[in-house]
């Protein structure tokens, strides 16, 4: 497989780097499988290098999984690294729901990604906060 996939800081920011110019739609659904695994335990943004993509299967656009993951209510950000032509329409087609950016570098994309995983985690904790206190003694 032509991907590495980490956290940055889990469970809120996972990254998905593509290691080979070549980007097979095996990979992506072998990617999505682990993104949705995580999603589904907890709300998560991720960060996607595509920086050494130049070529890419035409229906890897047609991914259920891919279209799952956008879709999932804990899906959260994309930061994307290297989204450029074909990627960058088909992004803007196929997230239409799904908040995204594009960034020319790894440091500003994970700084951005951290703000956002901050405001997530102030609100989660707003949120179990108004629970807790509509909860009966």
């Amino acid at each position: 497989m032509a991907h590495r996939i980490d956290w940055i800081e889990e469970p809120w920011i996972m990254r998905v780097t593509y290691t080979d110019n070549r980007m097979t739609a095996e990979d992506i659904e072998t990617i999505m499988k682990v993104c949705i695994e995580a999603v589904e335990k907890h709300p998560a943004n991720f960060l996607v290098d595509l920086s050494k993509v130049s070529f890419h299967e035409s229906n890897l656009f047609r991914s259920k999984a891919l279209i799952n993951l956008f879709r999932h209510r804990n899906t959260k950000w994309f930061a994307f690294i290297g989204l450029t032509g074909m990627l960058h329409t088909a992004a803007k087609a196929l997230m239409m729901r799904t908040p995204f950016k594009s960034f020319n570098n790894e440091q500003e994309a994970i700084a951005f990604l951290r703000q956002k995983a901050e405001e997530q985690k102030a609100e989660a904790a707003k949120s179990a906060g108004v629970e807790k206190s509509a909860a009966p003694i």
